[in-house]
C-alpha cells in the first residue's frame, strides 16, 4: 500500500515566508469516494467528493497538506516544486495538456498525490464529465480506457474534485519558496 505521513511544519518564528502558509489537510484513501479534508484551527473534517484514476495505486492512504501546482494547469513546467515536495499537489483540468502529462508532472516535484480541480463542465462523475467511465451508474474509475503507456510511469494516486467544491474547501494562493520567482 502506498502511505506518506502527514506533513506539516508548525513554525515559531514572526518571520513571515512563503512556507508560513498553509492549506488544508487532505487525506485521500483508495476505498473512499472522497476527501477528507480538514483548515486550520482544529475543526472538523469536511468530506469532498473525489472520483479516482483507474491508474492510481490500487492500495493507497495517504494525508498531507494540499497546495496550488504553479502554473495551476500544469501546463508548463511547474515554478513551485520545492512547495510541492511532500504535498499534495492541487492541478486544474484543461490547459490542453492530458491529465496524465499534470500526474507526471507533480510526482516528479515530489508531490505524494495529484487532485485535478475539474474545469466546471462537470456537474456529476459520469461520462459527460470523463468520456468512458461513470462513476454513480457503474462504480467505474476515470482514465481507465486511456492508453496504460503513458500512465506506467505515474506512482501517485490521482483524484477529480468538481470545481465548486474545490472553490469551497481547497483553494489558495500558489506558494513559491524564497528566491524561486
Amino acid at each position: 500500500m502506498f502511505e506518506a505521513p502527514l506533513h506539516l511544519e508548525t513554525h515559531s518564528s514572526d518571520k513571515k515566508t512563503s512556507y508560513d502558509q498553509h492549506g488544508p489537510v487532505v487525506t485521500l484513501h483508495d476505498h473512499e469516494a472522497r476527501l477528507e479534508v480538514r483548515r486550520g484551527g482544529g475543526g472538523p473534517a469536511v468530506a469532498v467528493a473525489a472520483w479516482t484514476c483507474a491508474w492510481s495505486p490500487q492500495a493507497f492512504s495517504v494525508t498531507a497538506e494540499a497546495v496550488r501546482a504553479d502554473p495551476f494547469l500544469a501546463d508548463r513546467p511547474l515554478r513551485n516544486k520545492a512547495v510541492l515536495r511532500k504535498r499534495l499537489a492541487l492541478v486544474g483540468r484543461g490547459g490542453g495538456v492530458p491529465l496524465v502529462t499534470k500526474a507526471l508532472r507533480a510526482q516528479a516535484a515530489g508531490a505524494l498525490g495529484v487532485i485535478v480541480v475539474d474545469d466546471g463542465r462537470c456537474r456529476a462523475f459520469d461520462q459527460r464529465c470523463v468520456r468512458g467511465a461513470d462513476l454513480a451508474a457503474r462504480g467505474e474509475l476515470w482514465a481507465r480506457g486511456d492508453r496504460p503507456g503513458p500512465w506506467r510511469g505515474v506512482r501517485v494516486p490521482v483524484v477529480l474534485v468538481l470545481a465548486g467544491d474545490a472553490e469551497a474547501h481547497l483553494f489558495l494562493p500558489p506558494l513559491l519558496p524564497p528566491g524561486e520567482e
